[in-house]
C-alpha cells in the first residue's frame, strides 16, 4: 500500500467496535445463519453458542490496525469435531463510528471485507489483503455510522481506514501493461485514472517513453469516478532490456516499466 501514500495523508479509524456472532455459514449452500441486518437488538438467535442467544461485544484495532474479533464462549474444538472444517466458517455484524474532521474526499481502504456501509450507502471493499482496491468516498464533516458483515474461520479479522486525499486527477498503481515483443510496433495498455475532484472534469492523459512515441487522449470523468483507460503505444525502437513509460494528468505523474521480452 506504499504507493497510497504519494498522495494520501491523514489515516482515520474507528477507535471502538461493536460485534455480534457468531453465525453459521453454509459455504456449500450459500446460507447465512442471519439475513437481514440487525441494529442493536439485545441478542440474535445463534446455534453455536449455549442457550441459542449472540450478543454484543467490544473490540479496538491493535498498533496496525487489524481489527479481530473473537467469540471465547463458543465450544470450537467440539463444533470442528461434529461438522469438520464446514462448521467453523462463520460470518459477523459488526458497527462502528467514526468522526471526520471535515468535509471532503476521502479513500475507504479495507482487507478481508467484502463491502462496507457508511450512514445509508454501500461500498466495495477488497476480501484478499492485496492491498490494491480503495473506494473514493465524499464525506461531510461530523460523526458517521459504519456497518459490516465480516466472514471467515473462528475469529476473523479485518481492516478498515479512511485515508483523506487531497484533491486532483490521479494515476493509480493497478495498470495494464503489455511486454516489449520483438517485431510489434504498436502496443496497448491499460492506465487507471481517478477523478478526485468535486466536479465534473475533461483533461487529457499523456504519455511517452525513451522508444515510445508521445501522446494523448481526451478524457472526461465524473467527480470520483475510475477509469481503466486503454492508450495505443507506438514503438520506436526495441530497448534491450525494459523501457519506462511515463504517464501524467494535469496533476500526477507515475512512471511505468514494460519489459523486452523475445519471441
Amino acid at each position: 500500500m506504499i504507493w497510497i501514500l504519494f498522495f494520501l495523508t491523514d489515516t482515520i479509524m474507528p477507535e471502538k467496535y461493536r460485534y455480534t456472532g457468531p453465525f453459521l455459514v453454509g459455504a456449500r449452500e450459500g446460507i447465512t445463519g442471519i439475513v437481514e441486518e440487525p441494529e442493536y437488538p439485545e441478542s440474535l438467535p445463534s446455534i453455536f453458542l449455549s442457550g441459542g442467544k449472540a450478543h454484543w461485544y467490544e473490540t479496538s484495532p491493535d498498533s496496525t490496525g487489524w481489527v479481530k474479533l473473537t467469540f471465547d464462549d463458543v465450544l470450537w474444538d467440539t463444533i470442528l469435531h461434529y461438522w469438520g472444517i464446514s462448521g467453523v466458517i462463520i460470518s459477523s455484524y459488526v458497527r462502528a463510528e467514526v468522526d471526520i474532521p471535515e468535509d471532503g474526499w476521502y479513500f475507504l481502504v479495507t482487507s478481508r471485507l467484502g463491502s462496507v456501509k457508511i450512514d445509508d450507502k454501500r461500498y466495495p471493499g477488497e476480501p484478499y489483503s492485496r492491498n490494491y482496491f480503495f473506494y473514493p468516498v465524499y464525506l461531510t464533516g461530523g460523526k458517521h455510522k459504519i456497518s459490516l458483515r465480516t466472514g471467515g474461520f473462528v475469529s476473523p479479522r479485518f481492516k478498515l481506514m479512511l485515508v483523506k486525499g487531497r484533491e486532483g486527477i490521479f494515476i493509480l498503481n493497478d495498470p495494464t501493461l503489455p511486454d516489449l515483443i520483438e517485431g510489434d510496433t504498436v502496443l496497448y495498455a491499460g492506465i487507471p485514472v481517478l477523478n478526485g475532484k468535486k466536479t465534473h472534469e475533461k483533461f487529457y492523459l499523456k504519455w511517452k517513453g525513451r522508444d515510445i512515441k508521445p501522446d494523448s487522449v481526451k478524457l472526461s470523468l465524473l467527480s470520483g469516478e475510475v477509469r481503466k483507460v486503454p492508450i495505443t503505444l507506438k514503438i520506436l525502437s526495441l530497448p534491450d532490456s525494459l523501457c519506462t513509460l511515463k504517464v501524467w494528468t494535469p496533476s500526477d505523474t507515475h512512471d511505468f516499466l514494460l519489459f523486452h521480452k523475445k519471441k
